[in-house]
């Protein structure tokens, strides 16, 4: 029973570092309307529809007039962390 619980913990850490390591393909993103960058923040046309591996990269989001607004984490940290102990 410990082992199962220490590998389902192992995996889910493994699986949020994956999605961290991901770069966010801001191009492709604001192709698709769902983000516009705006100063050093992006707007979010809608946060739910993001891919998981950007809505979990969201570091400070700030509403206003027009709608939410957010600043993600860069993925590079994470990749060296992948590169190290993966």
């Amino acid at each position: 029973m410990e082992n199962e619980r220490k590998d389902n913990i192992y995996d889910e850490l493994v699986a949020h570092l994956t999605d961290m390591s991901t770069p966010i393909d801001f191009d492709a993103l604001e192709a698709g309307g769902m983000i516009a960058k705006e100063g050093s923040w992006y707007r979010v046309s809608d946060a739910a529809s993001l891919p998981k591996h950007v809505a979990k990269k969201i570091k400070e989001m700030m509403g206003d007039n027009k709608g939410i607004k957010v600043k993600f984490y860069s993925h590079k940290r994470y990749s060296k962390m992948v590169e190290k102990y993966l």
